[in-house]
């Protein structure tokens, strides 16, 4: 038996280490796993970004009217219905960007959205304007904005 201690010991080193190895590798096959996963939906992301940015001119300025808009109607409480760019529109000095919108709030909520909207850094002007009541304190909002750039 004193004789073979050590390699008794060294086979349960060995069993010991292939074990921790087994578990290093499963950790790095799921690590490969969530990396792939990552870079498809990255991939996916990437090829809306320039489908969106293609229908919708410079995508700098586009996400910035986008921003403007959020903020307003995180400032006024106001749900997104709809929310549906349409194709830029280059006229002689200017570009005008169209911005299909539907929300759902309370009367108070759009007023303080179009104010917001008035006073935008941003150019803009509201083309069409539709209201309609969905109970007593709720209505739906159809509007068209133009964003000039």
């Amino acid at each position: 038996y004193y004789g073979l201690r050590p390699a008794l010991e060294a086979r349960d080193t060995g069993r010991e280490r292939l074990g921790q190895m087994q578990q290093e590798l499963v950790k790095l096959d799921k690590a490969l796993k969530q990396g792939n996963r990552i870079r498809q939906v990255n991939t996916e992301l990437e090829h809306k970004y320039q489908y969106l940015s293609k229908r919708l001119g410079g995508p700098e300025t586009n996400s910035l009217f986008f921003t403007d808009i959020g903020n307003a109607l995180a400032n006024n409480s106001l749900q997104v219905i709809r929310m549906s760019p349409q194709t830029a529109m280059s006229k002689e000095s200017y570009t005008e960007l169209p911005v299909n919108l539907t929300l759902r709030g309370r009367f108070e909520s759009l007023v303080g959205f179009l104010c917001e909207m008035k006073y935008s850094q941003y150019l803009n002007r509201i083309e069409s304007l539709s209201i309609r009541r969905t109970d007593q304190d709720t209505l739906l909002a159809d509007l068209t904005v133009y964003f000039s750039y």
